[in-house]
């Protein structure tokens, strides 16, 4: 497995992964309808977009010199966050390449990234209702954020989102 920076041609493969991921992980979280709905060529549109514009910074990781899964990261996306906070903007891999360490090496790739950059801490938003994520960031030392609950509605589905956050000082 390798991880790289993404690049432009990569984008497509970046869209087909975050639409099979969300369609697998939030099976159970959002209707059917609204995941079926899910475009490739959209997401394609704005992971163009995004690499082109290096923000977020996004590296893909390949297996077999294919696409197997991706992550995103910048500076937290929150009002009042300090110069040395950043945030994991979304990790997805395809649910072929699950439970293979792919993951874990994607979070490390951008922690080490980030820490290299100067933050102190990375947080992270996760579905409430996504249980096998969670014990995922939790087994990497990621600490659930007290009091750290939003609402987020897809496709008029309201569902709540937790921080976990994980700090270089501990």
């Amino acid at each position: 497995m390798n991880i790289l920076p993404a690049t432009a041609k990569d984008a497509r493969a970046i869209a087909e992964i975050h639409v099979r991921a969300w369609q697998h992980a939030y099976s159970a979280i959002f209707p059917r309808e609204a995941l079926a709905s899910l475009s490739v060529e959209k997401r394609e549109h704005l992971w163009q977009q995004s690499i082109a514009a290096l923000s977020p910074d996004v590296l893909v990781a390949l297996a077999d010199n294919k696409a197997a899964g991706f992550i995103a990261f910048g500076p937290l996306r929150q009002e009042n966050a300090s110069a040395d906070q950043a945030e994991i903007w979304v990790i997805n891999i395809d649910p072929r390449f699950w439970s293979q360490g792919i993951g874990t090496a994607l979070m490390l790739a951008a922690c080490q990234t980030l820490t290299g950059q100067g933050y102190r801490s990375v947080c992270l938003w996760v579905l409430q209702e996504n249980s096998r994520a969670r014990r995922f960031y939790e087994a990497l030392g990621m600490k659930l954020h007290p009091q750290s609950r939003k609402e987020f509605v897809y496709e008029g589905t309201s569902v709540s989102e937790v921080l976990y956050c994980w700090h270089t000082d501990g």
